[in-house]
């Protein structure tokens, strides 16, 4: 199923290939659909955005409608080629850019049997770990897919980028492009953080901490709840410990000895579609991650002009360690994150303020969604003018054209 206006016969295609379904819209999909805009003004290429079967009936969909951006959706399956095939039509892709590692090998095979002039991206999100099942894996998927079938390979971060090296992708076909985000939507907003601090009961002098803790290995839960209850029992004015998370978040902080809790000033809260209300409302943003790719909410968090408080694992420092109000620690040493947490609520006011706006002028500076959409732009120029040399772009050959 595709959803949106149909296209002249034959006229090629931008095709993401995206494993994602969140439940409210996000800092992702705004990239989509910034970069389906510079496709359409600055390359004269519309887009075609094609997700997972479970993110049917999603509120964000509206906004790709409202765009006029086409997308449809394929199951949750590494070979979904006869499905993409019925997706795309009679338009064929000129470049299929798969997201988030599911349809990496089903871009490969699309290509390979139906649509051999097209270009294959792969856009790594994450890092990850040398696994044996992951050496098994990649003799196939490195060794030879990407090797021989992929045109180009885009890191999100530094961590990503050497864990794309080391696992033996080839370095010159592989692109280190930082995320970017609207910074316009999480500018700060008092009215808004009075009003949902009510709403999620926090004192009006209380010191918020945020996790996001969906995956509670990975995010570092058990970190973040040892630290606050070890804040909690050496200080003495009240601080909030808040985590986003879902039962499973839930169930693991059930698990933690009695001790390692930090008690009612402890909340799990659902994830909400207001994230920029939720960063405002908040003072101190935690990221305990044990691995990441590159932090979409950690740079939300700065550009909302909250103070940052992050593991030191691959990328982060390189990413945002140039900013006063980032705030490092060793990777899963509790007892450092607890003294920053410490250190961040002795500031006053004014110095948390400043380094707020530090962090604040750091996204908007370093993290601009504009900045990440002309880069990969760039890609797709290079890569049209190399498979489809006849194709125009604004009257003028591909590959040749400044963006202004």
């Amino acid at each position: 199923m595709v959803v949106n206006p149909k296209l002249a016969k034959d006229q090629p295609v931008i095709c993401h290939l995206a494993d994602y379904a969140a439940a409210y819209s996000g800092t992702f999909l705004d990239a989509l659909l910034s970069l389906a805009r510079y496709c359409r003004q600055q390359l004269s290429i519309e887009t075609l955005l094609l997700f997972p079967e479970n993110a049917k009936g999603r509120d964000w969909l509206s906004q790709v409608e409202r765009e006029g951006v086409r997308y449809g959706f394929l199951p949750r399956s590494h070979l979904a080629v006869s499905e993409l095939r019925k997706a795309v039509g009679p338009n064929q892709p000129a470049i299929i850019h798969s997201h988030f590692t599911l349809y990496d090998e089903t871009a490969i095979l699309f290509r390979s049997v139906f649509c051999r002039r097209a270009s294959v991206i792969w856009h790594f999100h994450a890092t990850g770990k040398f696994t044996l099942a992951q050496r098994v894996k990649d003799i196939a998927k490195v060794g030879v897919f990407a090797r021989y079938f992929t045109d180009r390979f885009i890191a999100v971060g530094d961590g990503t980028f050497q864990y794309a090296l080391a696992r033996g992708i080839p370095s010159s076909r592989l692109h280190l492009i930082q995320n970017g985000i609207n910074t316009s939507r999480f500018q700060p907003d008092s009215a808004r953080r009075l009003r949902i601090r009510q709403h999620l009961g926090i004192p009006e002098k209380a010191l918020a901490f945020l996790l996001l803790g969906w995956q509670p290995k990975r995010k570092g839960v058990d970190l973040f709840v040892k630290a606050a209850a070890k804040l909690a029992e050496n200080q003495n004015h009240a601080n909030v410990f808040l985590i986003v998370g879902s039962d499973d978040t839930k169930r693991a902080v059930e698990e933690l000895p009695h001790d390692s809790k930090a008690g009612p000033a402890l909340q799990i809260i659902p994830s909400r579609e207001d994230f920029p209300g939720l960063l405002d409302a908040i003072d101190v943003f935690v990221s305990a991650s044990r691995s990441e790719g590159l932090s979409y909410a950690m740079a939300e968090a700065m550009a909302a002009g909250r103070i940052v408080l992050t593991s030191d694992i691959p990328g982060v420092r390189e990413a945002f360690g140039g900013s006063p109000g980032v705030w490092l620690f060793p990777n899963e040493d509790w007892m450092s994150l607890m003294q920053m947490m410490q250190r961040s609520a002795e500031l006053s006011a004014s110095e948390r303020a400043n380094l707020g706006r530090a962090n604040l002028r750091y996204a908007a500076e370093k993290l601009s969604l504009d900045a990440w959409t002309e880069n990969i732009g760039n890609v797709y120029r290079e890569l049209l003018a190399t498979r489809l040399p006849h194709y125009r772009i604004q009257g003028h050959a591909a590959g040749r054209v400044p963006y202004s």
